[in-house]
């Protein structure tokens, strides 16, 4: 997997560098990744977040949409995470789900995986 923000614009990076910065405590959040980058040249593309969960829940859910929603109010930036189960997501690669495809080899990590 990737590790490198340079395709993205500075706005974008301090958009995720914020959003990460809330979710790296959550001890249910198990991994954050991106996968498809907005061009640098547009400036208000929404920026989209592939996040591992222990549990998918509505609770969990309802966590981190309020914190995309935080980032969003204070940046003035769309934010959209891709929540999923950690099982269930290493299922739909392995299944190659046509919306993941070139995760492996394009994806950049901004949360490292952690399962315990």
């Amino acid at each position: 997997m990737g590790s490198s923000l340079d395709v993205l614009s500075r706005r974008h990076r301090e958009v995720l560098d914020a959003f990460v910065a809330l979710l790296e405590p959550l001890p249910v959040v198990q991994g954050v990744y991106i996968l498809a980058f907005p061009p640098s040249s547009e400036p208000d593309a929404m920026v989209r977040v592939i996040i591992l969960v222990r549990e998918r829940s509505s609770a969990v859910l309802a966590e981190i949409t309020a914190l995309a929603q935080q980032v969003e109010k204070e940046f003035d930036a769309e934010v959209q995470p891709d929540i999923f189960a950690t099982a269930a997501f290493a299922g739909l690669l392995e299944a190659g789900a046509p919306d993941l495809a070139g995760f492996a080899s394009n994806a950049v990590t901004l949360i490292p995986l952690r399962v315990e």
